[in-house]
C-alpha cells in the first residue's frame, strides 16, 4: 500500500536520519526548487536537471533500495504539452524506470516494453484543504483507499505540509485528519487487505510482473 510525503526545506542531515530510520528519498526537482520540467524548452535542458538531481541522492548516501530510479515530477507535470514525450524520453534515458504524477485522472503511459502493469505515470489520491469542506475531503480519501484495497489496487498518496491548527493554505493537511487516514490504513493491513511499501516497491515490483 504504497505511498510518499514529499518534505520541504529539509537539511542533508535531516535526509540522512530519514533514511537511517528506513524512510526512502526520490528524485524531485527542478534545480532551484521552484516551477516544473516545463520551465525548460530542451531535451537537454531537461535530462540535465533530472540527473542532477538523481546524482545528488547517490553522492550524499541517500539512494535506497534504488530510490534513485523514481522520479517525482514537479508539480505532476510530465510533458511540456499534451502528447509530448521530451520529459519521458529524458528521464528514461538518466536511468528512472517510474514516476509519480499528481494528476488523478490522467491516463498511464509505460516507459519501456517491459512493463506489463504501467508504472511509468504513478496517479495519486491527493488531498487539497478546502475551508467548509475538509470532514468530506477526508472522507472520501479514505473511502477510495478502501476501494482501491478492495479492488486489489495500489495507492500513492500525496502530502505536502502538516499542522497543529486548521490549515492556513490549500497544501496543508491537519495532523489529527492525517492520522484519521493512516488509521484507516492500519485498519486494512490488520486485516490483511493492504500492505504498506515503498514507492519504489510499487515501481519494482511493477516491473518484475
Amino acid at each position: 500500500f504504497p505511498y510518499t510525503t514529499l518534505f520541504r526545506s529539509m537539511t542533508l542531515t535531516q535526509l540522512k536520519d530519514l533514511v537511517a530510520r528506513g524512510h526512502e528519498c526520490v528524485v524531485h526537482g527542478p534545480i532551484g526548487g521552484t516551477g516544473s520540467l516545463q520551465n525548460y524548452t530542451t531535451y537537454a535542458q531537461i535530462y540535465n536537471d533530472v540527473k542532477f538531481h538523481r546524482d545528488y541522492l547517490i553522492n550524499n548516501g541517500l539512494a535506497r533500495n534504488g530510490s534513485e530510479r523514481i522520479y517525482v515530477y514537479p508539480q505532476g507535470k510530465f510533458a511540456l504539452s499534451r502528447g509530448d514525450q521530451t520529459i519521458l524520453r529524458a528521464i528514461s534515458d538518466a536511468g528512472f524506470v517510474g514516476g509519480r504524477i499528481a494528476d488523478e485522472t490522467a491516463s498511464v503511459i509505460p516507459m519501456g516494453p517491459l512493463f506489463k502493469r504501467q508504472a511509468g505515470l504513478c496517479n495519486i489520491v491527493g488531498h487539497n484543504y478546502a475551508a467548509g469542506t475538509e470532514a468530506a475531503n477526508i472522507s472520501n480519501i479514505v473511502d477510495r483507499i478502501q476501494k482501491a484495497a478492495a479492488a486489489g489496487k495500489n495507492s500513492v498518496l500525496m502530502f505536502h505540509k502538516f499542522g497543529s491548527g486548521v490549515p492556513g493554505d490549500s497544501i496543508t493537511i491537519q495532523n489529527s485528519n492525517f492520522e484519521t487516514i493512516c488509521a484507516a490504513i492500519n485498519a486494512l493491513e490488520n486485516a490483511g487487505s493492504a500492505q504498506n511499501a515503498m514507492l519504489s516497491e510499487l515501481v519494482f515490483e511493477s516491473l518484475a510482473m
